[in-house]
């Protein structure tokens, strides 16, 4: 049976192990989202480079800009800020 882990591994050229800690890598990130108190203050990490990720400041997680963007804008309509 062929695992999602073999077929990432497969198509990127990564090793399994590779693959593994990258995923490592993914859940602690999102576990640092989830247990932000929040809002989130995403700021950008390295702006001057054009696919820009944001950290919170609050609880480090990261993501990518555009949804650093979506989060602000969703903040800005409902009142959030």
């Amino acid at each position: 049976m062929t695992t999602l882990r073999d077929v990432l591994s497969g198509v990127s050229g990564l090793k399994p192990k590779v693959v593994d800690e990258i995923w490592e890598q993914v859940k602690a990130n999102s576990a640092r989202l989830d247990s932000c108190p929040g809002p989130h203050e995403f700021l950008p990490i390295e702006p001057d480079k054009p696919f820009i990720k944001h950290r919170c400041a609050r609880c480090g997680g990261e993501v990518e800009g555009s949804s650093a963007r979506w989060y602000k804008r969703g903040l800005e309509r409902s009142g959030g800020r």
